[in-house]
């Protein structure tokens, strides 16, 4: 069993699961997807501190003190969690990574690309572009993002326009992504690891990571690129292995806020892939992940 602590320092909320070896270790943060909270970046805690790795689940929506939707989320809010994970005394200040699945996938390769201390990416279901952020009120249009309080620029998701998936709607809003609003991936600095379904009901991300990788070819990026691209695989890829027992979370279920569009059930949300195409890619996905952390922290 790793050791868990709750965080709270400085505004941050995250749980800390450290290993039980001693000495200083190489660091996970991890960052769940557009269902906000902590609750599902917690699941990975236990079993990456089990691989050696501190790790940090850090929330930064839809929890006590945190924005409540998926919009305007400042940068600054994840270079004081690296801060505070490279002071730990349990980690290794120079070996630290990231690992987001989904909308944390496409957080994931923002933060690396935006805060060098960053040395190591997994980019789970991911995008390549920087989304619009989600509000409660459909005529409100924000990035999902913001750096010394300006907005980064973003793509807009539209809803409605001839299908009723959230993949159609991305499918469609993909066709007019501004330029400006693709990640500039070519400024992360470590290698990265993209893993994706080719029958991913959410939002096509394997087109996703072949064009970021596509962009960091282009800009000669010197760094280690691999991309786990699942023939027949869905969005849920990338999940801890089996485990017997509940998940220690010290995190009250009460300090969660469901986001909106969970609560209103906009759109079908279909997570895609076929039974055997699921279940091959998560037999392969979390050991090519722990290799490709210890390869490279």
């Amino acid at each position: 069993m790793s050791q868990v602590t709750k965080v709270i320092d400085g505004g941050l909320v995250a749980t800390l699961h450290r290993p039980r070896e001693s000495g200083r270790r190489p660091a996970v943060i991890v960052l769940s997807g557009s269902d906000g909270g902590i609750a599902t970046a917690n699941m990975f805690g236990e079993p990456l501190a089990a691989s050696g790795f501190v790790t940090m689940c850090l929330a930064y929506f839809a929890m006590d003190g945190l924005p409540r939707n998926f919009s305007q989320i400042p940068l600054e809010y994840f270079e004081k969690a690296i801060g505070w994970l490279r002071a730990h005394p349990a980690v290794d200040a120079e070996r630290v990574a990231v690992f987001g699945m989904s909308r944390g996938g496409e957080a994931a390769l923002l933060v690396a690309a935006t805060f060098p201390a960053i040395k190591a990416v997994v980019a789970s279901v991911p995008s390549h572009v920087v989304w619009q952020g989600t509000n409660p009120d459909p005529s409100i249009k924000t990035s999902s993002f913001t750096r010394a309080g300006v907005e980064l620029p973003y793509a807009s998701l539209v809803v409605g326009g001839g299908g009723t998936t959230w993949r159609e709607w991305f499918d469609v809003s993909l066709r007019t992504v501004p330029p400006e609003a693709e990640i500039p991936v070519e400024r992360i600095n470590g290698p990265v690891l993209f893993v994706s379904g080719t029958l991913d009901g959410v939002w096509p991300c394997s087109e996703m990571a072949d064009a970021a990788i596509d962009r960091l070819r282009r800009h000669r990026f010197a760094f280690p690129v691999d991309h786990a691209r699942y023939e027949d695989a869905g969005h849920a890829i990338l999940m801890p292995p089996y485990r017997v027992g509940p998940i220690e979370n010290p995190w009250a279920a009460d300090h969660y806020y469901q986001p909106h569009w969970l609560k209103s059930g906009i759109g079908s949300l279909q997570l895609g892939g076929t039974s055997e195409g699921n279940r091959l890619a998560r037999m392969d996905a979390w050991p090519r992940m722990l290799r490709f952390l210890r390869e490279h922290l």
